[in-house]
């Protein structure tokens, strides 16, 4: 019985290790399509043409009450990245500016839970700027952008919004010692 116990608390670790070190990465351009009713990730939640960040968030919260309050991360071309998840992620961006990465930092925290979303903002072309609901990212896999405003603009700014800091599989951690713990009571009743 013992043996069983430590087995199964050990496939419970190991499994919830296994939940955090799943990767999928999110590829993002103006052609994702728009969320609809099915509210896939990632889609297109909101786009629009007016340029202020005031603006954008105003129009933003008329339709996600909240969501520009939980900036998470921000990264302005040619400026440092802010917000609290900024020691967690690098954004690059490609040459003409139409596209680049978002990268983790292995070994730091990252983002994760529901929802999250993700501004891409130009602010002088039309449209002006894209939200996309990214929910399904892991917060551990490169976001990448791609053919925003071809030879016409470039990304200055990218924001994530939502999301948390996910407890990274310790519940499974817990569950495991919680059943280790419980094979050596047992041990000692008898």
């Amino acid at each position: 019985m013992k043996r069983g116990l430590t087995l199964l608390a050990a496939a419970v670790i190991l499994l919830g290790m296994s939940f955090q070190a799943q990767a999928t990465t999110i590829s993002i351009s103006p052609s994702t399509l728009g969320c609809g009713a099915s509210l896939t990730s990632p889609c297109l939640a909101l786009t629009g043409d007016i340029t202020s960040q005031a603006a954008i968030n105003a129009a933003i919260e008329a339709v996600f009450p909240g969501l520009t309050g939980t900036a998470i991360y921000k990264q302005d071309e040619g400026d440092s990245e802010e917000g609290s998840a900024a020691p967690w992620y690098t954004t690059s961006f490609n040459g003409d500016l139409s596209g680049g990465t978002i990268a983790w930092v292995p070994g730091s925290n990252y983002i994760g839970g529901t929802p999250i979303y993700l501004l891409v903002k130009d602010g002088n072309h039309t449209p002006a700027w894209y939200l996309y609901n990214i929910s399904s990212w892991d917060g551990q896999s490169d976001i990448t952008l791609t053919n925003f405003w071809l030879g016409a603009g470039a990304i200055s700014q990218v924001t994530v919004y939502g999301g948390g800091v996910p407890d990274g599989g310790s519940a499974a951690m817990l569950l495991g010692a919680a059943l280790i713990g419980l094979a050596g009571f047992r041990r000692m009743l008898k």
